[in-house]
């Protein structure tokens, strides 16, 4: 990675990850209305916000969406891309247990949201889904195959006529006959 612009792995991974953490906050699970029929009955909530439904879930979002974020912003603030492909790749695997762990508390709803339908959850399931695909994208941005060949033009002497020049790797020592040199 030659500059500190993100790429649309990175983009889509960050921005995701901020809709994620801020779908915590919404109602994931409810009913339309308030669901008691009369105010002297025992009536439990008519919505549970991400953060009430899990117990272990919504630390495990919450992680995926920092994860996500905090890729992103290194790879706007590191110019070497080591740091910003390992968050990545940590960023995808945390993801992808995220979105198999949402669709299945989606389909069958925890405890504290029994009786309730699905309100803001799918929002929570899309941004995990985001955040994964755009950490693997930013993964596969580094990829080998995905470069040029490393080559540079030069002009040598007359201005009009480029020449191609090849970058070409200089033997080791090792791979020297033995004998030479002595």
């Amino acid at each position: 990675m030659s500059s500190n612009r993100p790429r649309i792995g990175e983009l889509l991974a960050g921005l995701s990850g901020i809709v994620l953490v801020g779908s915590l906050f919404l109602s994931w699970y409810g009913t339309g209305d308030d669901g008691c029929p009369a105010p002297p009955a025992n009536c439990g909530p008519s919505s549970v916000s991400g953060w009430e439904s899990f117990a272990v879930l919504d630390l495990v979002l919450l992680l995926a969406g920092l994860m996500a974020v905090a890729t992103l912003a290194l790879t706007i603030t590191q110019r070497a891309p080591a740091a910003p492909i390992e968050t990545a790749a940590l960023t995808a695997a945390v993801g992808l247990i995220a979105l198999v762990w949402v669709a299945l508390r989606l389909l069958a709803a925890p405890e504290a949201a029994d009786g309730l339908g699905v309100r803001w959850g799918w929002l929570g399931l899309a941004a995990t889904a985001g955040l994964t695909a755009g950490a693997w994208l930013a993964m596969r941005d580094e990829g080998f195959g995905l470069r040029p060949e490393p080559s540079i033009e030069a002009t040598l002497g007359n201005e009009d006529a480029p020449v191609r020049a090849r970058l070409v790797g200089l033997p080791d020592a090792a791979d020297e006959p033995a004998g030479r040199g002595a």
